[in-house]
């Protein structure tokens, strides 16, 4: 009998997620047979994450569940009716539909959707290159996430993506967490990283809820939905009324400060108090401590799906202007590290130059609209998320997606809400099946997405499956058929990597730099004027007001609760409901509310409801939980319609509303009542 061979591979975990977490893979002949994470990683030290140890071990190695070939849509739309094909009768029939579209229509009557299924450079940012190379319309993939936040920082500091390097957090004297949970959104942050922080400096958070990191803190700031920009202004005022401002940074690196100083003066903590919900004292203190030392900020991707997130967010970034906490090591802010921040030319790798069009990009908010128009979308991609289980306007979208005239190809790993309605579903490889490079958006490693089986059945990744469709359609540009070692090759060069691909496959993650990094330490920052910009004609430009101002949105219509819907600790975004062991810990939709709430409606925790506005209906349970604060409801996103009862998730309730800049999701804004 033939010994069995076994090895360990070290990989990365490219999921939507701060932790980026080191997995190693145990293999067996050639299939996985365990995954685990890998005791040598900074962050996982040896332990996944709940959701990804289930799905990892779960439906993402398991054949009967996973996309296995190519199918061709039989029956009518969301029928689930299909037949295997080939790739090559695939690839042809759509190669010959799409050439008619563009010569009839043009390239922008196909659009195509994707975010981050998969978080890796080549898989995530490859597939561009044909879509550019055909003029296709992109629907802009963070105007569902978060876009208001990045075009916010973007006018304020001059870029959103080079926040403060987590290594430097042991210089801090405070940490201010604000609309982010890393308890449910960074699990191994908030185990691993958090702590250190504490032993040293005081950790505020902020957010309407009182979850796991809002009880690790030393200060929680439980504040109303909406009241936001009112909170920073308060803050500033007692760091003013401190002198704990620094008036030299201000001078010689802010732009406008002198035009909210008024809005500063007049906005002290009992104003604040009376329109937050936070108390006086927790105001001062959390200031105070703010305004002892040296204090980073990290905001959360929550914060800014709000209907002023442009406001809310300029409001917030001015506690590091006003402070000077930028710059130099323990300050800075945090939004989302990005690969340009090491380097990375993003135009190259997404083949931004084969695009001679002027096509302009749409938002997620105007997705169903666009489908639903016949004569501006012919033909549409759906790549690396789920549009039918993730987007608003729900029920308009599915029914745009319904269209029979509507060409359709889905790229997945599974059936999903999204490949029901298409023409043609191409089975996608998941990352531990491919060689790419993946940059974590929180720490500034450079981790390597190692190949650890073969991919399953027929399936390919979503490199090499628009390598065929190039080739199919009968392009010829170099560019659309770079093979994942020259890229990879080239990432390294720009990234200046000193060791090679494969010995970083043995190390498995590296930090990027030896020294931790801290930007802007010479004080000038790429805005126009090299200065923070606080207040300007180009927010006007923006269409926003000329300076931030301390404003907080209307409490809820009478019998109406304000819908937050974070992050749930078992689901990546839209991801992972498939899972049976996650089905399990999930259960039930249930909306949290406050017990007296419960109490005000005599309803009883555990008990059928529906919530309901103006926009859509969607039955959950209610139940009581003291966590939430009054005129709230939580109820968490991630949930797939087609394995609901209902056949519809919380974005039945989402109308597509935009926030002030971007043309974001305002999705934290809706508003529902409670109907037995």
């Amino acid at each position: 009998m033939r010994r069995s061979e076994q090895t360990t591979i070290k990989t990365s975990c490219p999921r939507d997620c701060y932790d980026s977490c080191g997995i190693s893979a145990i293999v067996i002949d050639g299939k996985i047979n365990r995954v685990l994470g890998d005791s040598d990683h900074e962050m996982t030290h040896g332990a996944l994450c709940a959701k990804c140890a289930f799905v990892y071990n779960g439906v993402w190695i398991d054949p009967k569940k996973r996309l296995s070939h190519p199918l061709r849509r039989t029956e009518a739309k969301g029928t689930h009716s299909y037949q295997e094909v080939s790739w090559d009768e695939a690839l042809t029939d759509i190669s010959q539909r799409l050439h008619s579209i563009i010569e009839e229509y043009g390239g922008q009557s196909i659009l195509h959707t994707h975010y981050t299924g998969i978080c890796s450079l080549i898989a995530g940012n490859f597939p561009l290159r044909f879509f550019n190379r055909i003029g296709a319309t992109e629907v802009d993939p963070d105007t569902v996430c978060n876009k208001a936040g990045h075009e916010t920082l973007s006018l304020m500091f001059g870029q959103s993506m080079n926040g403060f390097d987590p290594r430097t957090a042991k210089d801090t004297d405070c940490l201010i967490i604000w609309g982010a949970n890393p308890s449910a959104s960074a699990p191994h942050v908030h185990k691993r990283w958090l702590p250190d922080v504490k032993q040293h400096a005081k950790v505020i958070v902020i957010d309407p809820i009182r979850h796991e990191t809002a009880d690790f803190a030393d200060l929680h700031l439980q504040l109303r939905p909406g009241a936001d920009a009112v909170l920073a202004f308060a803050l500033l005022h007692v760091l003013a009324r401190n002198d704990d401002l620094d008036q030299t940074f201000i001078t010689n690196s802010v732009l406008g400060w002198d035009q909210i100083i008024d809005e500063i003066d007049k906005t002290t903590p009992e104003v604040a108090a009376a329109i937050t919900g936070v108390a006086v004292t927790d105001i001062e203190t959390a200031a105070e401590w703010f305004g002892l030392g040296r204090s980073m900020l990290w905001l959360g991707q929550a914060l800014q799906r709000q209907t002023h997130a442009g406001n809310i967010m300029r409001s917030a970034s001015l506690l590091i202007a006003g402070t000077g906490n930028i710059g130099k090591p323990g300050s800075g802010f945090l939004y989302i590290n990005g690969a340009e921040a090491r380097q990375i030319n993003l135009d190259w790798l997404s083949g931004a130059a084969l695009n001679s069009s002027a096509t302009q990009a749409i938002s997620h908010m105007d997705l169903a609209e666009r489908l639903a128009n016949s004569d501006k979308s012919k033909a549409l991609f759906s790549w690396n998320n789920n549009i039918a289980a993730s987007n608003p306007q729900q029920k308009a979208l599915h029914q745009a997606l319904s269209r029979d005239d509507l060409f359709h190809v889905a790229i997945d790993l599974f059936h999903t809400d999204t490949t029901a309605f298409a023409d043609y579903i191409l089975p996608a490889s998941s990352f531990l099946e491919f060689d790419d490079v993946l940059l974590p958006y929180f720490h500034y490693d450079v981790s390597a997405i190692n190949k650890v089986i073969e991919p399953i059945a027929e399936s390919l990744p979503n490199q090499e499956i628009f390598r065929r469709l190039a080739a199919a359609m009968g392009f010829t540009d170099e560019e659309l058929f770079e093979s994942d070692q020259s890229l990879i090759e080239q990432i390294f060069q720009q990234l200046n990597m000193p060791i090679s691909f494969d010995e970083l496959r043995k190390k498995g993650s590296m930090p990027w730099s030896e020294q931790p990094l801290i930007h802007y330490s010479d004080g000038v920052f790429p805005t126009a004027s090299g200065k923070i910009d606080v207040a300007s004609d180009n927010w006007l430009a923006a269409g926003l007001n000329k300076s931030p101002v301390a404003i907080a949105d209307q409490p809820p219509k009478t019998h109406y609760l304000r819908l937050l819907s974070p992050a749930d600790p078992f689901l990546m975004n839209f991801s992972y409901g498939n899972d049976d062991k996650i089905a399990m810990k999930i259960g039930k939709a249930s909306v949290s509310i406050h017990p007296q709430e419960l109490a005000d409606r005599q309803l009883v925790s555990g008990q059928k409801i529906t919530l309901k506005n103006h926009y859509g209906e969607l039955e959950v349970i209610v139940v009581a939980s003291d966590r939430i604060p009054r005129g709230v409801a939580l109820l968490p996103k991630g949930r797939w319609p087609s394995l609901e009862k209902t056949g519809a998730n919380i974005n039945i309730l989402n109308d597509g509303a935009k926030t002030d800049i971007g043309q974001s999701s305002a999705v934290h804004s809706i508003e529902v009542e409670l109907v037995s």
